[in-house]
This record gives structure tokens, C-alpha cells and sequence, in this order.
């Protein structure tokens, strides 16, 4: 990987903690009448009692404990934190935020590296000696909702998570929320994330375009005559027979410079477990519509309109073809405008390359759709002996709010820095309940656009009001801010996404459960087979005839087995 796309994605880390900030419907404000942490409040809402008279006052439900309430977890030492003089995994200024403003007293039953963390999950679940409340993967919550070591929170959610709690973590229409159900009851909180940064766009040369007279893509044969075109028709005009007309790399099922957007342009999702017309799931790479995807493949091939030796190189080195003026059109994710675009578009602090940001069109009259993953990347679960499990939804609500404020303030400082004087790196790992903003980029994608054409941040939250800024810049004229301005002017990538949630154009992988049995032990050879056969049909090293026999010695080296084990994990769920 390349320094500049190193910094580009570390960039956009530290974006993601607030980007993560916003909900998608475009609110960075606290929901109407959502209860404060209050420093003064003497009850102790742990203590629900009976019915309340008509008369009673509603209970507020982030309250402060008076006097503190400690509730236990398992640490994970995150190795990028770089700690504040006299703070540690166990006492640290995020702790102390939480007893200062709600009462609840954080307290690490353990601490492992994160290196170690899932292993001593597993340990501690054998023990039966769980903490109040601990974060685990997938597989883990099986057993424990299994062993009925672990709560119905179905409860506690509708009573403790505050509307804008609710809001949050159902962003995604609520897939992300019922992912944590089991026979219809709320077993764990999802630590959500967003699906949609994968999701793919097309970048294509626009003044290549206009050279060869050519018009913008409606189609995906409208893709194909735009490729043979650049690859033929000399589009940097140096007289020699030395462009191609889409740059690709070896992992062609990778995010960026991958083909995911191509296949999806044909129906076809390999990589991904679809939905069938008969109920069942199926994986998407053995379906017929990747058999045609790999033929169109073959023949961009054969006819020069693909790098002769994309299977021998990674992105950064595939990235070299756009960057020097010899690929026109690439696939890739909402941040290919910062890298590696960039790197050739903007010379000199000018802007010498033209590309144009395209929804991936279809072959047909039916939606390409693109497909992501759940987003979830793992659960909390609360013990079913904790005292005060709605201590967790407290910590839980304190976290969004801190996340979802969209007004000056030092919220977001308090939970991710640390001390404002020394921000120390990484600290809002020390979060014991993270969630992450599903519909970052749908925020941005909507709101950003609106705050530029009228020149007004307010409407933003802080997090995209830098963004903004950046965007001013290179109006005024900074093109080192070319990406910013790819990313979130009108009809820039990020707006682009939340179109496509607009249109339900994403198509959610069916299968979000943990490795099957045989998953974990076939898996990695399926996937490895796929890559070989893939690569030669498209390399013309073998006819594409090579798909049919490809699909059943999947079938018989265990994917038949996988299959039906993926639906009757489905159907237990």
C-alpha cells in the first residue's frame, strides 16, 4: 500500500468517529425530549418498582445513580492507544466521564491485547463466568443465547434505549438490529456499523469522453463501447496503441479496482449469498449470470481492453494506469477520488485529469444492485446475572449522544480523546459499548451537497462541517483538496451512495452468521479455487465452458454441504 493511500485511509478513520456521527435521516440533533445525563438526579433508575399512578412523573431514563453503581466487562487493549501520563486500561478518563455523569462505575472483570481477546471470550464462556456485560462474535452469541447464559433484552431495549438510541441503531430500515434476535427476541446490541462503503462506483475519464465524442454511460453496453473506444481510439492522444479501457487488479473481487460493479451490472454477486426465487439462499458465485459476466470479461480481454498482467498486480500497483494517463475507467468504493485518483488528476496544484463520478448501470432494464455485507461486526451480550443490565443501555445512550451532537460542544472530545489538552490516540476504544453510525455516508451523501449549494455548514454536524471546509478550499482554488470536493459536491461519490439507498439499489448479503462447520474448514480452499478459474476464463486461458465444471466440483468439495448448512442456520434464526 502507498503512503498517500495509508494517509487517505487513516484520514478517514478519524473521520469515521464522527462521520460515524450522524444519523442517515439527516439529524445530527438530539431527539425532542430525550433525557439528559444529569448530575443532580438522586434516583436510582435501576429500581423500576410497580405500576406508576396516572400521576407520576415519566422516569428519566438517563439519570444519574446516586450513589454509584459498578457494573463488570472484558477488556479489549487496543495497541494504538497511546495513554494519557497515569492512565491505564482500568482507570481512564473515559471511565471517569461515565461515573461522573451517570453513576455507573465501569470496572474490567479482565483485559487481554486485542490480539487475545477472542480466545479469552471463549475461555470465559467455558468458565460460565461471564461479566456483567461483554462484546463477542456471531458464533459466541449462538452459545451463549444456546446455554441461556445471557438476557432477553427485548425489554430493556423498548424501556432504556432513548429515541435517538432507537434511531440510530435502526438506520438500515432495523436489519443490523434484528441480526441480534433470536426467536424474535432482542438477545444482544449489535455493534452496527456502515455496509455501504464497499459499495461500488464507476470513475470514468470525462474528457476522454468528450475527445472521442462519446456520451456518458446509461447502459452497461454503453460501458462496454466506451472501453473498446478507449482502448482503440487513442483517447491521450500520443499516437501509439498504449490505453486500456479498464483498470483491474489481481484480487478481482476486491473493493477497489475490482470487478464487484461489473458482475453486478450482469445480476451476478459472487462472493455474497443471495436470496433465491424459491426462498432458498444460494451462493452468488455458481450462479449462470456469472458464467455470462465471465465471457464479456474474456472477450475485453482478448480485444486489449484490460491489462495483459492485472493477475500479478495489487491495487497500488494497477493504480500506476490511471494515475499515468493509460486506463479510463476503474470500479471502486466512494474514496477512489482521494486514491489513487487523485495522484494523476491533480499535478502541480492543477487539476490536469477529468473524472466523472457514474451509478453502475445494468444490462438490462432491471437495477444493478450492489451488494454489501450486514455491517455488524460483532454483539454485547448482558449476563443474565447482572443487577443492573439497564446500566449497559445508559452507557449505550451516552455514547450515540456524544456521537450524534451536531453543536459545539466537547462531547465527542470527552469519549474519543481523552484529556482535551493531550488527546491521546485511539482512546474511544476505552468505549465499553461502541457502535458506529450505519448511515455515515448516506448523512454525508445527502447533507453535504445541500450545505454547498447554499453555502451554509449550520445544517451539518461537526465532522462534515471540516468536510465543508475542505470543499471551500479547493473552490477557491487548493486542488490538494480534490477528493473532499469528489466525495461531496453534487453528483460526487457520497451523494451517489445515498442515491443508491434511495433507488434500494444494495443488496444485502443473506448470510450473516458465523463459519458453518464445514465453512470453516472448506472455505478458504472454495475461495481460492474460485480466484483460479475466474482469472484463467477471463485471461482466455480457458474457455469459459470451464464455469459449468467449476460449479459442481464446488458443489462436491463442500459447497453443497455449506449450503444447506447456511439454510438451516437461517431457518433456526
Amino acid at each position: 500500500m502507498t503512503k498517500a493511500k495509508r494517509t487517505w485511509i487513516a484520514a478517514l478513520l478519524v473521520v469515521a468517529l464522527g462521520t460515524t456521527a450522524a444519523c442517515s435521516d439527516g439529524g445530527g440533533n438530539k431527539s425532542e425530549g430525550q433525557g439528559e445525563a444529569s448530575a443532580s438526579a438522586s434516583q436510582s433508575p435501576g429500581q423500576t418498582g410497580g405500576d406508576q399512578s396516572p400521576d407520576a412523573q415519566p422516569e428519566d431514563i438517563m439519570a444519574k445513580y446516586d450513589p454509584p453503581i459498578e457494573i463488570s466487562t472484558g477488556a479489549s487493549v487496543n495497541p494504538t492507544v497511546v495513554w494519557n501520563p497515569g492512565e491505564s486500561i482500568d482507570k481512564n478518563s473515559v471511565y471517569d466521564n461515565y461515573e461522573q455523569e451517570l453513576g455507573i462505575r465501569v470496572k474490567n472483570k479482565w483485559a487481554v491485547d486485542t490480539s487475545q481477546y477472542d480466545a479469552k471470550v471463549k475461555i470465559t464462556i467455558a468458565s460460565n463466568d461471564l461479566p456483567d456485560f461483554m462484546y463477542v462474535q456471531r458464533a459466541d452469541l449462538d452459545q451463549l443465547v444456546k446455554s441461556d447464559m445471557v438476557m432477553d433484552l427485548t425489554d430493556l431495549y423498548e424501556k432504556y434505549a432513548t429515541p435517538e438510541t432507537k434511531k440510530f441503531l435502526t438506520a438500515d430500515g432495523g436489519a443490523q438490529l434484528d441480526s441480534a434476535k433470536s426467536d424474535g427476541k432482542l438477545m444482544a446490541i449489535p455493534r452496527t456499523d456502515a455496509p455501504y462503503v464497499p459499495a461500488q462506483i464507476l470513475y470514468i475519464r470525462n474528457d476522454w469522453l468528450k475527445k472521442l465524442n462519446l456520451q456518458a454511460p446509461k447502459t452497461m453496453q454503453d460501458v462496454l463501447d466506451i472501453s473498446h473506444a478507449f482502448a482503440t481510439m487513442d483517447p491521450d492522444g500520443n499516437g501509439k496503441a498504449d490505453t486500456i479501457g479498464l483498470s483491474l487488479q489481481k484480487e478481482i473481487l476486491a473493493s477497489d479496482s475490482g470487478l464487484i460493479g461489473y458482475f453486478s451490472s450482469y445480476h451476478a454477486y459472487p462472493g455474497k449469498w443471495i436470496k433465491t426465487a424459491s426462498g432458498q439462499v444460494e451462493y452468488g458465485g455458481i450462479q449462470p449470470e456469472v458464467k455470462t459476466t465471465l465471457k464479456r470479461l474474456q472477450d475485453m480481454f482478448k480485444a486489449g481492453e484490460l491489462d495483459k498482467e492485472f493477475m500479478v498486480k495489487d491495487s497500488s500497483k494497477s493504480a500506476e494506469l490511471l494515475v499515468s494517463d493509460k486506463a479510463g475507467m476503474v470500479y471502486g468504493p466512494f474514496w477512489m477520488p482521494s486514491w489513487p485518483l487523485q495522484g494523476g488528476a491533480v499535478k502541480d496544484g492543477k487539476v490536469v485529469q477529468d473524472w466523472g463520478i457514474y451509478a453502475v448501470p445494468s444490462i438490462d432494464d432491471k437495477p444493478a444492485l450492489q451488494p454489501v455485507d450486514l455491517g455488524v461486526t460483532g454483539y454485547y451480550v448482558i449476563s443474565k446475572k447482572a443487577k443492573h443490565p439497564e446500566a449497559v443501555f445508559k452507557l449505550l445512550n451516552r455514547w450515540v449522544t456524544a456521537l450524534t451532537r451536531n453543536d459545539p460542544t466537547e462531547d465527542v472530545a470527552k469519549y474519543s480523546q481523552g484529556s482535551l489538552k493531550d488527546k491521546p490516540q485511539a482512546y474511544y476504544t476505552l468505549n465499553p459499548v461502541l457502535v458506529y453510525n450505519i448511515g455515515a455516508q448516506l448523512y454525508s451523501g445527502e447533507m453535504m451537497p445541500k450545505a454547498i449549494k447554499a453555502k451554509d455548514p449550520s445544517m451539518l454536524n461537526n465532522e462534515n462541517k471540516i468536510n465543508y471546509e475542505n470543499v471551500m478550499k479547493f473552490e477557491a482554488g487548493d486542488a490538494n483538496q480534490y477528493g473532499a470536493y469528489m466525495a461531496f459536491k453534487e453528483g460526487g461519490s457520497q451523494p451517489l451512495l445515498y442515491e443508491y439507498f434511495q433507488e434500494g439499489r444494495y443488496l444485502t448479503n443473506a448470510y450473516s452468521g458465523p463459519p458453518t462447520a464445514t465453512m470453516a474448514d472448506r472455505w478458504a480452499t472454495l475461495q481460492a479455487k474460485e480466484m483460479e478459474v475466474f482469472t484463467k476464463i477471463i485471461t482466455n486461458g480457458a474457455s469459459v465452458d470451464e464455469f459449468d465444471k467449476y460449479v459442481e466440483q464446488w458443489k462436491t468439495l463442500g459447497g453443497a454441504q455449506i449450503t444447506q448448512e447456511v439454510n438451516d442456520w437461517l431457518q433456526s434464526h
